[in-house]
């Protein structure tokens, strides 16, 4: 989009207004061991919005949350179809605050390996470079979270997703 440059990680709205991800410029930031005040500055507003918002990203601004629902309407139909037959799809559950567990390895790998880890691995990015590019083999690590869908129903959203546990945390505060 010409008034939309950037990146996932952070971008510039109408050619003026920087905005970064508030969870990269937290990895940047400890990966590099330096503060980065426009990077800062940019994960700041963003920040604030999630502060009065809460988990508004997830809900409406996700692609990969697009995704997931279409996927569940597929799930949905492969269920009825189980049904028919006897059969029911698992709604398998992950150990309590374990998107938090995975928050915290993102987090201490940035520090430890001075690499941004959730924003290299992100399914996220993944989609975005895929769309960009090319689609690549890293467009499995999508597969596989689609796949996990059947097994567990939104367990990618509810349980792993260390972006959603970032926004959890910011957000609890949010009046949405």
């Amino acid at each position: 989009f010409p008034w939309l440059k950037g990146s996932t990680a952070a971008t510039r709205l109408f050619g003026l207004l920087w905005l970064a991800d508030p969870l990269a410029g937290l990895e940047v930031t400890l990966a590099t061991r330096r503060l980065h005040e426009p990077l800062l500055l940019a994960g700041g507003i963003l920040l604030v919005f999630y502060v009065l918002l809460g988990r508004v990203f997830c809900g409406w601004l996700c692609p990969l949350g697009l995704l997931l629902d279409l996927n569940d309407a597929m799930r949905e139909r492969v269920q009825r179809w189980l049904r028919r037959r006897g059969w029911h799809l698992p709604d398998l559950r992950f150990p309590p605050r374990s998107q938090y567990w995975l928050l915290g390895l993102a987090v201490g790998l940035s520090l430890v390996a001075q690499l941004p880890a959730f924003q290299l691995v992100s399914p996220i990015n993944v989609l975005a470079r895929a769309l960009i590019f090319a689609p690549g083999p890293e467009l499995l690590l999508v597969g596989s979270i689609l796949a996990l869908e059947y097994l567990s129903r939104r367990g990618w959203c509810r349980s792993l997703c260390p972006l959603g546990a970032f926004y959890s945390l910011v957000g609890r505060l949010g009046i949405v």
